[in-house]
């Protein structure tokens, strides 16, 4: 067998292979490992709002409106009611529901894991439907100069 140097030591070929797989073996596992808690996935703004609610009495019982991607409706349905929340609208997938910010962090606990938690996207204009200021400035400016 041929040798080769491996920090300082000699190693046959064999032998660093093996390190190689175990390593390989070892940074797999941690990377796809599960989260440790169980629940619905959410993001860093949720987690701001639960931690909101947690410091301020007023904040907790106040509502908030989120989105919840989740595929089963039944399931969804019985932990909002469950949480005191209400189902405003429902497309697909998507449930957009009201609930009070203290009970939020119950909710995605409660919500099976294949579900997502997030704030409602911000409504932005698809396009500029008009520019009729600039239409009629320029008319305007017209009629001064007669």
């Amino acid at each position: 067998m041929v040798s080769l140097l491996f920090r300082g030591r000699l190693v046959s070929q064999a032998a660093e292979f093996c390190c190689l797989i175990c390593a390989l073996a070892a940074w797999a596992t941690v990377a796809v490992a599960a989260p440790v808690s169980g629940g619905a996935g959410y993001s860093h703004a949720i987690q701001q709002r639960i931690d909101d609610a947690g410091r301020d009495s007023v904040k907790a019982a106040s509502a908030i409106t989120v989105i919840v991607e989740a595929d089963s409706l039944a399931a969804v349905a019985s932990q909002i009611a469950a949480r005191g929340g209400t189902q405003r609208y429902r497309w697909n997938r998507l449930h957009e529901i009201s609930i009070p910010a203290g009970k939020l962090s119950a909710l995605i606990q409660a919500l099976p894991a294949t579900a997502l938690v997030r704030l409602p996207y911000p409504h932005e204009p698809a396009a500029v439907t008009g520019q009729g200021v600039a239409h009629q400035r320029r008319r305007w400016q017209g009629l001064n100069q007669r």
